[in-house]
């Protein structure tokens, strides 16, 4: 799974942060697995402000 974040298309941060990566020869798998980690955390810090916003609307997410 993480080889394939590291081919989907990448925000242009993201695309900067691979070619740093790569230019100090960082293996490919050990970026993919830097990828899915990043994805993986702005994922979770969007899906909390999107609960909180609910939240402060009356509306209580599933789970939440």
């Amino acid at each position: 799974m993480d080889r394939l974040l590291f081919v989907q298309p990448l925000a242009p941060a993201g695309k900067r942060m691979v070619a740093e990566l790569r230019a100090r020869g960082v293996p490919d798998a050990e970026i993919a697995a830097h990828v899915a980690r990043t994805v993986a955390g702005l994922e979770a810090a969007r899906d909390a402000r999107e609960a909180a916003e609910l939240r402060a609307m009356g509306i209580t997410p599933p789970g939440g």
